[in-house]
């Protein structure tokens, strides 16, 4: 029996809120909150880089901590919050930066007239 959970990892559930809502997830015990967070969720702005914690492009917030998601185990957030990039609000710098792209695609408009 020792070897079939070796071979087949038991199933496991971890309840756990991502932005806000409550995650009922059911699957294998080693699965990385990233492929919960993107395949089973749909929430893709989180990526996939190294896949050993190094790059940062998997980073996500448990708990108001930052954490790779790709080596994290789903079962490990039992009771926890996560926040990913889908789940943080409009922001000051997100809107300044908005502000600049819309008064440049301006610019490039009265380009295009001027120069007809």
């Amino acid at each position: 029996m020792r070897l079939l959970s070796l071979i087949f990892p038991p199933d496991s559930m971890a309840k756990f809120h991502v932005n806000g809502e409550q995650v009922d997830f059911r699957g294998a015990s080693d699965t990385p909150l990233l492929w919960v967070i993107r395949d089973h969720l749909a929430l893709t702005g989180t990526k996939y880089g190294c896949g050993m914690a190094q790059c940062g492009a998997c980073t996500v917030h448990v708990n108001g901590e930052p954490t790779r998601s790709c080596v994290t185990p789903a079962a490990s957030l039992e009771g926890k919050h996560v926040l990913t990039i889908e789940g943080i609000g409009p922001t000051t710098q997100g809107m300044i930066t908005y502000l600049i792209l819309e008064d440049q695609r301006r610019v490039d408009i009265l380009d295009v007239l001027w120069l007809g």
